[in-house]
């Protein structure tokens, strides 16, 4: 809360008095280990402008779960500070010339870790303090619409700010659609802006912009040419009275939004304004627990509504949602992202800053409230909160929690939201903890035929693209080996109901030039295709025919065959099954390896609650000689087809599930595929493959 401007400044630690320099040096605290593996690498914060810049404190609060490095660099002291990471609670203050103004600054901070951490930004003052999770470099997107709230009597003190960090190491073009309300025109670099109208900024890597205005500039949207931060709320603002505090919070871009919400009790906050920001023209159900009401919000438009203990927000689009507690007391307000229900974790690393009486908020939609544990410990609520909605229970429940580092889980894993909020005298914070992510999407960019995807990824990283079309022949390359995996989410091909389509692809140094295709028990009929990533010609030789064809380079064939077939290639290709629809019985693909890799024995194991079978394949040697667990079985079919003198060979046996050994008498080399079919259902796979090193 400030009330005039004469305050007395703050003591601040400099992390350095020298300029490009690296300095060595530990954190500020230290708290207890922490179990569970959290956080992200790098991330890129900026301090938009409170009330008073020579007398707050900037601080970055960094969760890691073990020991490592940091290394701060801050353009606005133009140095990089290297520092220890203890497990816990690292706290470490910088100099306040990071708080921007109007206009853009090279003042943004960069923060890259050598473990995971979870990164809080705080701005510290006696009176109107608050603070923001950051969002990881790696989920930072180029689409943002901006939440702020109204100006309280449009006062200076109290103006709405909109904040941007640059991220790429290339110039990042920015444009901000104002939504100017009360026909207002805002002035930023000497020009004069209208609503609608668009400030256009080009900036480098870590260089900062803010803009502000008198009247509320929510709605407004944020576009970029690369991936940046966004930081918005008010300088100073309030909503009942006239003493303020720092309204601050890192926007989450459009792609991490979502469509329902449980809007958490806040302890000691008995009324609050609920508001919802539409990227899209949205249709909204809201319940609060007396009430319900549907309201229709246009693009790059907002809903308010007041609310008490709890709400859920129900929306067609995604939508942003923000929560604002009114004063209390002698409580301020603030600002607080609330994320939708699917970006909620089974377990929560947090930090809770020092000085504050402060609680932690959870909500969930099953579950018993009394599951949660706070450092393996179970405590006792402050509040619990409930509503049930067309047979679904939403929930929301409170704790008391100490300053300090803290793990947060439930007795039955399941996923819910929390949240870190407190008071003090004339004070008060909150912030969202740490997110899952399920729309961690490479930023949104419209990519054409023969277009390269380029992507970094760290390790055990994962990257997924889809696709409405076919992305057969795509060529993937990297730096380093990767793993890759591809199919069809859920798919067929002669039906309506579909089934998962998955295989690990061999990479094109694992590839043949001769394959023989086997036989697929209780399928007749199936797709094969060839994919070559060189220029080939292939002969195919099924039970009646054989044909020759030409396969351009990064293409591919395919024909349909019924038992079996063969393929002979001038150069190194792929081959891929894809069993047909037969009763009841689900199509799937299957890699079909060459006869190069074909292996003498195979240790297997075949999955339960299926009806399975393994299909082998050879060029010589007896049908009646392969042995399951050291015994003979009847084969279920036998097919064989003489090309030039050489007989190709398939034959099929039923097998139950479990681990099982294949031998054969004549100890002969030969292909081994494990597959099965249930009621709307089926697998399969390759059973071995003897590598080339």
């Amino acid at each position: 809360m400030i009330k005039s401007s004469s305050v007395t400044p703050l003591t601040t630690t400099e992390l350095s008095t020298s300029t490009s320099s690296v300095v060595t040096t530990g954190p500020t605290t230290t708290s207890t280990p922490l179990p569970l593996a959290t956080g992200y690498f790098e991330y890129d914060v900026m301090f938009t402008e409170p009330a008073h810049p020579l007398s707050f404190n900037p601080q970055l609060y960094i969760l890691s779960e073990q020991n490592g490095t940091v290394m701060i660099h801050s353009l606005s002291e133009n140095k990089s500070i290297s520092m220890k990471l203890s497990s816990g609670e690292n706290k470490f203050d910088l100099e306040n010339s990071v708080f921007m103004k109007d206009g853009t600054a090279l003042k943004g901070v960069y923060v890259n870790a050598s473990v995971p951490i979870v990164l809080y930004a705080f701005s510290l003052y006696p009176y109107a303090s608050d603070g923001y999770l950051a969002i990881p470099r790696k989920l930072l997107s180029n689409n943002y619409i901006v939440p702020s709230f109204s100006v309280f009597k449009h006062r200076s003190v109290s103006k709405s700010v909109i904040g941007i960090v640059s991220t790429a190491n290339v110039t990042t073009h920015v444009q901000i659609k104002l939504n100017l309300c009360n026909d207002t025109t805002l002035s930023f670099n000497s020009v004069e802006y209208n609503n609608t109208d668009i400030v256009s900024v080009n900036l480098t890597e870590l260089e900062t912009l803010q803009i502000s205005h008198d009247f509320d500039l929510s709605g407004s949207i944020i576009t970029s040419s690369h991936p940046v931060g966004v930081v918005s709320g008010n300088i100073c603002n309030s909503i009942t009275h006239y003493y303020c505090n720092l309204f601050t919070e890192m926007i989450l871009p459009t792609n991490q939004l979502d469509k329902t919400f449980i809007v958490p009790t806040i302890e000691g906050r008995h009324s609050r304004v609920v508001r919802i920001y539409g990227p899209d023209t949205t249709q909204l159900q809201i319940f609060t627990l007396n009430k319900e009401f549907h309201v229709m919000v246009k693009k790059d438009d907002f809903y308010e509504f007041d609310d008490s203990e709890m709400s859920i927000v129900r929306s067609e689009n995604n939508v942003l949602v923000m929560i604002y507690p009114k004063e209390e007391g002698d409580f301020d307000s603030y600002m607080m992202t609330v994320h939708g229900i699917n970006q909620y974790k089974t377990s929560y690393n947090i930090i809770v800053p020092e000085s504050f009486t402060s609680y932690i908020s959870m909500t969930f939609t099953f579950g018993s409230a009394e599951g949660f544990q706070i450092d393996q410990k179970k405590e006792n609520a402050k509040s619990h909160f409930n509503k049930t909605i067309s047979g679904t229970t939403y929930a929301t429940v409170s704790y008391a929690i100490t300053p300090g580092a803290h793990t947060i889980t439930h007795e039955s894993n399941l996923r819910y939201g929390l949240w870190i909020y407190g008071d003090r005298h004339t004070d008060g914070y909150g912030f969202q903890e740490e997110l899952r992510t399920p729309h961690n999407h490479i930023p949104t960019v419209e990519y054409n035929n023969t277009d390269i995807v380029s992507v970094n990824l760290t390790e055990l990283e994962t990257l997924q693209i889809s696709h409405d079309f076919d992305l057969s022949g795509s060529i993937i390359t990297s730096s380093h080996p990767v793993g890759v995996v591809s199919g069809n989410i859920c798919n067929s091909i002669t039906h309506y109901y579909c089934n998962l389509f998955t295989e690990m692809i061999l990479p094109t140094n694992q590839l043949d030039k001769t394959f023989i295709v086997p036989t697929i028990e209780g399928r007749h009929s199936r797709v094969v295709r060839i994919y070559a990533p060189d220029t080939t010609q292939l002969q195919i030789f099924t039970l009646n025919k054989e044909f020759h064809v030409m396969v351009k380079k990064d293409d591919f064939y395919e024909f349909d065959d019924s038992e079996m077939s063969i393929v002979r290639s001038e150069n190194n290709v792929l081959v891929m099954i894809y069993p047909k629809e037969e009763g009841d019985f689900d199509s799937y693909m299957m890699t079909v390896h060459g006869i190069n890799q074909y292996k003498t024995s195979y240790n297997i194991i075949v999955p339960e609650s299926f009806t399975s079978y393994i299909s082998m394949t050879f060029t010589f040697g007896s049908a009646e000689g392969f042995q399951i667990d050291q015994k003979k079985e009847n084969a279920k079919s036998h097919f064989n087809k003489t090309i030039s003198g050489t007989t190709y060979a398939t034959v099929s046996y039923a097998i139950t599930p479990g681990a099982h050994t294949i031998t054969h008498e004549s100890n002969l080399r030969y292909g081994l595929w494990i597959y099965g079919d249930r009621h709307t259902d089926g697998y399969g796979f390759p059973g071995g493959i003897a590598y080339t090193t």
